[in-house]
């Protein structure tokens, strides 16, 4: 709805979990054709340690309650996030009207090709800056000090990854903790 696509949550054709799903056992099937396997080229399956690498005909799994809300009674959180979405949906359609904004459409969307893409973007040379700080330099200067440190000491842990070294990597790096030997340093612990 945010972005215009359909006017209610009840008219999308895709999947979506709504509060009233919270706690209930969703059952999916492997469906036929497309990102299964069916190449026009077979190609080496990959090995997986301990896994078949087939995906398995039926799937199933409960849908759990936000983080937080284990002790509420299912209802209760049900009915709780329904008036939170409700609200939300109800706010975002006013400021759609506000805006003069109108909805795509269910059938527009899905007559849409997923090859399709925006066209080549130009630099018209407006100011795009990574960091505005509204006419404070002194914040400006200490920011973008900050985020100089930042590389620097990001770039040094990737170094070392790449050395076979222990790595440590600044807070924010994303993803790096999956690897071997990259540890993201502890956050600070707030005031």
């Amino acid at each position: 709805m945010k972005d215009g696509l359909c006017e209610r949550l009840e008219d999308w054709p895709g999947f979506m979990l709504l509060p009233e799903d919270f706690g209930k056992i969703i059952v999916a099937r492997k469906p036929a054709g497309a990102y299964f396997g069916t190449r026009a080229r077979p190609r080496p399956r990959p090995t997986y340690r301990g896994t078949s690498p087939r995906t398995p005909e039926i799937v199933s799994f409960r849908v759990g309650v936000p983080p937080g809300y284990e002790c509420w009674p299912l209802e209760q959180v049900r009915r709780y996030f329904r008036v939170l979405l409700d609200h939300a949906l109800d706010e975002l359609r006013a400021q759609r009207a506000r805006e003069n904004l109108e909805y795509l459409g269910v059938d527009a969307v899905l007559a849409q090709s997923h090859l399709d893409r925006p066209g080549p973007v130009i630099n018209d040379g407006s100011l795009n800056p990574r960091i505005a700080c509204a006419g404070d330099p002194l914040l400006l200067y200490q920011v973008l000090l900050a985020l100089g440190t930042w590389k620097i000491r990001y770039r040094a842990a990737y170094e070392n990854l790449r050395e076979g070294r222990r790595a440590v990597f600044p807070p924010g790096t994303w993803g790096r903790h999956r690897f071997p030997r990259a540890i993201p340093l502890p956050r600070a612990p707030d005031p």
